[in-house]
């Protein structure tokens, strides 16, 4: 009963995906579209294993390439179950960029009724303001990184949220994820960065680590970790309208 929400197995970094697909062939994957090449790749694991499933976006860090936003939604496909990741991300320069193409993500969610996977950093300010007028069919702020005032914003309009390995390493998220109730979380391993613990920090991370995510979220939240791992499931199939 894994589920593992976001990851990018498209990545250089994984060069034996046969036998890791293999490994986690029992886990449910969604893989994460970042720029054109990435989407045609995330749309060709999703055809090949019945497990995987492939969003459609342009991360932030892409959004000074040019590209015809037209371009992404002929890749909308029976497997496509969210668009993004999208956002907006201070790290990164061209901002009026970012916020364009951040728009143009939440028509298509709209549009084709599909959860929006939502990158912020250091944005969550903007990024409300932008959302709090909009009527999303879902969306999930992908490893939230905000204070308790944003999370509660957030919640206020449906919206889930993602927690990475990060959380094993540091009890700083604590707060958050007591605050934030069970059944608004999703786990993600962003694979293949932010390895959970005990692995090393600079190691690759992959859904094989999600355990050590949700046993951090059940200690939290002081639920058994079959039950915390059941309802994390249900949280996943519930976002992404997932009929089994």
């Amino acid at each position: 009963m894994y589920f593992d929400t976001h990851t990018h197995y498209d990545w250089e970094q994984f060069n034996n995906r046969k036998n890791l697909f293999q490994k986690i062939k029992d886990y449910k994957i969604l893989n994460i579209g970042i720029s054109l090449e990435s989407i045609k790749k995330c749309i060709l694991y999703s055809s090949d294993n019945k497990n995987m499933y492939n969003s459609v976006g342009i991360h932030p860090m892409n959004a000074n390439n040019l590209v015809d936003f037209n371009e992404i939604e002929k890749y909308i496909n029976s497997k496509t179950i969210a668009i993004g990741e999208t956002g907006i991300d201070y790290k990164f320069d061209y901002l009026d960029d970012q916020r364009i193409l951040f728009k143009e993500h939440i028509k298509l969610s709209i549009k084709y009724e599909l959860p929006l996977i939502i990158h912020c950093r250091k944005a969550h300010s903007e990024l409300y303001d932008i959302l709090k007028n909009e009527t999303l069919p879902g969306a999930v702020m992908h490893c939230y990184s905000g204070n308790e005032e944003y999370a509660k914003k957030f919640l206020e309009l449906g919206y889930y949220f993602g927690f990475d390995g990060p959380i094993t390493r540091s009890d700083k998220f604590d707060n958050i994820i007591e605050l934030i109730p069970i059944d608004k979380i999703v786990v993600e391993t962003d694979a293949p960065l932010m390895p959970s613990f005990p692995y090393e920090e600079d190691s690759i991370s992959d859904s094989t680590q999600l355990k050590y995510i949700i046993e951090k979220i059940a200690k939290i939240k002081k639920i058994d970790i079959e039950q915390a791992t059941k309802i994390i499931y249900n949280n996943s199939l519930n976002l992404f309208k997932i009929k089994l």
